[in-house]
């Protein structure tokens, strides 16, 4: 019963995160919200299919566009509880 606890949530095969996809169609149904519905359902499944995880590409992506170095945050910035 615990093996399986760590495995990402499938809808019917499907990432779980369509699900909000869905409900937004469920809610205002129309043609446009479909096709979104349906490229999302798409996208994540090349996704998954090579081997990324939705936080996993986010972050892929993230370094595509603003690079791979992080830039220095000063510690006076949090205020009062860092010091």
């Amino acid at each position: 019963m615990w093996r399986n606890s760590g495995l990402p949530l499938k809808f019917f095969g499907i990432d779980y995160r369509v699900v909000l996809v869905l409900c937004l169609m469920l809610y205002n149904f129309s043609w446009t919200v479909f096709y979104i519905m349906v490229t999302t359902i798409i996208v994540l499944s090349l996704l998954e299919r090579a081997g990324f995880t939705i936080p996993n590409a986010i972050r892929k992506l993230h370094v595509f566009l603003i690079g791979p170095r992080r830039l220095a945050v000063s510690s006076r910035r949090f205020g009062s509880l860092h010091k």
